[in-house]
């Protein structure tokens, strides 16, 4: 998922930069017609999912480290009850990033929200 997001701002700033086009003995400089504020609303929407997915999926491997130690060392059934309660949460914490990209993207782009409230108003 990083990668991809990088691979995009990769993009979208090498498709911003001005070409030179000759013709015959004329140079013109063409520039991009996409206006820079949906790329920008792209940006932040592809950092702020990373920003989520990295969030809640960093959670599960300390959780099953700490398990594994709990295993290999003599535990009370208080240590194992709070175990499982951490692993339960964790387990959780890894839908949540899959779930709210509608939210991010309502918060985050302006085209986003207006295509909702005409979809609402139908």
């Amino acid at each position: 998922m990083i990668i991809l997001g990088a691979w995009a701002v990769k993009n979208l700033r090498k498709r911003r930069q001005v070409t030179t086009v000759t013709v015959t003995t004329v140079t013109v400089a063409v520039r991009p017609t996409q206006s820079k504020s949906t790329d920008s609303q792209l940006i932040r929407i592809l950092m702020i999912d990373i920003g989520i997915y990295i969030l809640f999926s960093a959670m599960m491997p300390p959780v099953l480290i700490y398990l594994q130690i709990l295993q290999a060392r003599s535990y009370d059934f208080g240590k194992l009850q709070f175990g499982i309660f951490l692993l339960n949460v964790a387990a959780f914490c890894t839908y949540i990033p899959f779930c709210v990209g509608f939210y991010t993207n309502f918060l985050v782009s302006k085209t986003f929200r207006y295509e909702v409230k005409n979809i609402i108003k139908r």
